[in-house]
């Protein structure tokens, strides 16, 4: 009866298992065409020097970089004739902001994760505050 109303039990639902949503980096590798060969390339060769893993690196430490000027020159010049209005200096800049955000995130190997809604909801709604007399 319930398939025939296509009604379903709510555990059945919890139970099925789930992908989480997209991650930023996701979303932004889906949004900017070529970004993760830029990231890769960059990445790959900070890397190759001894990075000690500790610092992130700033938007002019990464602009030293032949793939970084490449894409984001390369992204800027082609967003300005597409768009038809704007310099490509400015439309670069669209470029840079991810491509250095994702950059430092991957450099730090991706540390991010998923809390399912069910779990969020109870973080929010419980008191974590330990009074200390028991």
């Amino acid at each position: 009866m319930w398939q025939q109303l296509d009604l379903r039990d709510e555990d059945e639902e919890a139970e099925r298992l789930r992908h989480p949503p997209p991650l930023g980096h996701e979303m932004h590798e889906a949004g900017f065409p070529g970004l993760k060969e830029a990231i890769d390339a960059i990445v790959g060769r900070i890397r190759g020097r001894r990075w000690s893993g500790f610092r992130t690196h700033s938007r002019d430490d990464l602009a030293r970089d032949p793939a970084y000027r490449r894409y984001v020159l390369d992204g800027g010049i082609s967003e300005a004739l597409r768009m038809g209005d704007g310099t490509p200096t400015d439309m670069a800049e669209q470029f840079a902001i991810p491509l250095e955000l994702c950059c430092n995130f991957e450099l730090h190997l991706r540390k991010v994760f998923w809390v399912d809604e069910r779990l969020s909801w109870t973080f929010g709604v419980v008191d974590s505050r330990v009074a200390g007399d028991m």
